[in-house]
């Protein structure tokens, strides 16, 4: 059916002092779904050169969609923004 998505979830992601991979770059993704499900803030970037300085913060227990124009395609990093490890769930979208 056209229209139809497909959404394929990562296993939870500890999120520390040092930047972790949240998803692989994937052409075919049409959206990506995060969740901070450990109480503790992130960061998300394009590199793994993601920093408490640079990057969208992802606040404690929150989640961030990004879809269309927003959503890369490039591989997605992270790292913790705070005292305290993070936990992460990255859930990519792909056209079925």
């Amino acid at each position: 059916m056209p229209g139809e998505r497909r959404f394929v979830p990562k296993t939870d992601l500890t999120v520390s002092t040092t930047a972790v991979k949240a998803a692989e770059a994937n052409n075919s993704r049409i959206g990506l779904i995060l969740q901070e499900t450990g109480g503790q803030a992130v960061r998300i970037g394009a590199s793994d050169q993601v920093s408490t300085t640079h990057g969208l913060v992802l606040v404690a227990s929150s989640t961030m969609l990004l879809e269309g124009s927003l959503c890369p395609t490039d591989a997605v990093w992270a790292i913790r923004d705070g005292g305290s490890d993070g936990t992460l769930v990255a859930t990519e979208i792909l056209a079925s």
